[in-house]
């Protein structure tokens, strides 16, 4: 019996519970959406509903615990879910999906609760090929399946659809605000929050190659690193119409979605002091002038009631700096390899009191 991911609790008990044509289910005071993800994720032909539990074979339960926790207990002549929401009821059902064989399972008691309340995965469509809708509810599907809540597709160039900026959608190479629309409800649907996604920092190389946008570089003539010569990446943080053209990304896109997050990225500007706001940092330092840009658009953000995500490669080396974001933003720290000292840095954002997730990277860009 493989469970992904393990639970908390599995007692392996003596029988097995056999499916028959038609089940009878009582849901109680849950939502009848889970009966059809109990039909479909176990592959049932027949469902009936009945209002007592001693006609049912399978029974949706309340119980007074966390809400995304359960109780499964596969018994001989019936299933019963405990469960104090539609969540927990919902990866119940995603167990016993993985349990199942055939038109039978074996009977076990399973006890289960999250350790992370938020269990996410962050998506890449802004490299090479924007994957269609089809795919990404595929992924939806996977992701579900293994419980996960939280979704994000990266946005930089343009792999979205931006109402303000169509003469630059040239190749329809993007997810459509339509196709957007559809995944966010079919996420929703699997108890998945789709948080959208917009760099507006560093990784602007596609909107700075572009003859209009170019001055808001702030190293017009790009720059080194590891060896290699790249063009320009990173916004002038000092100039006013970065702000204004980031904005008009924002509005773009932060009216039609529902998640109460929103990831802004700012992750690697890696030519941050070293070109246009060269002095200004000089005078200050750059994790200030960098805080002070973040602190601009993060108005912008909480204007549509969304929780800003930030990364934490910049802040991460300047905990004194912490202290300084505007309070509800929630910085992530995240690092490519096992040697990444994930422990160290929760210790120190703990300490610095500031709102952080991890993100462990799968270092499958190449």
């Amino acid at each position: 019996m493989t469970i992904v991911p393990i639970p908390k609790k599995v007692i392996k008990q003596l029988g097995t519970f056999t499916f028959k044509d038609e089940i009878t289910v009582n849901i109680n005071d849950f939502s009848p959406h889970l009966v059809s993800v109990l039909k479909k994720d176990l592959n049932l032909k027949e469902i009936k509903l009945v209002d007592e539990s001693i006609y049912s074979l399978i029974e949706f339960k309340s119980s007074k615990m966390k809400e995304e926790a359960y109780i499964l207990d596969v018994k001989n002549e019936k299933i019963i879910i405990e469960a104090s929401s539609d969540k927990g009821i919902y990866y119940a059902i995603k167990t016993l999906k993985q349990i199942k064989n055939k038109q039978t399972i074996d009977c076990v008691l399973i006890e289960d609760s999250p350790d992370l309340l938020v269990r996410g995965a962050m998506i890449d469509i802004s490299r090479s090929k924007v994957p269609k809708l089809k795919t990404l509810k595929e992924i939806v599907d996977l992701l579900s399946d293994l419980k996960y809540n939280h979704l994000e597709l990266y946005v930089e160039g343009f792999s979205y659809e931006y109402a303000s900026f169509p003469e630059l959608l040239v190749d329809k190479n993007y997810i459509t605000l339509n196709d957007y629309l559809e995944l966010e409800k079919y996420a929703n649907e699997h108890y998945i929050d789709l948080v959208p996604n917009q760099n507006g920092f560093g990784h602007m190389t596609d909107w700075l190659s572009k003859e209009k946008y170019k001055e808001l570089a702030e190293c017009v003539d790009g720059f080194t690193i590891w060896g290699c010569h790249r063009p320009p990446s990173t916004l002038d943080p000092t100039n006013k119409n970065s702000y204004k053209l980031v904005k008009k990304m924002y509005e773009d896109m932060l009216p039609h979605f529902k998640s109460k997050y929103f990831n802004m990225n700012f992750d690697e500007p890696y030519e941050l002091g070293y070109g246009k706001s060269k002095e200004k940092c000089d005078a200050t330092s750059k994790e200030d002038v960098f805080i002070e840009y973040l602190t601009s658009l993060t108005k912008v953000v909480k204007k549509y009631d969304k929780i800003p995500l930030i990364w934490g490669d910049v802040l991460i080396h300047h905990p004194d700096a912490i202290s300084k974001l505007p309070k509800d933003v929630i910085l992530i720290d995240w690092g490519y390899h096992k040697s990444y000292d994930f422990e160290q840095h929760a210790k120190m954002l703990s300490e610095a009191k500031g709102k952080f997730m991890v993100a462990p990277g799968t270092v499958t860009w190449s």
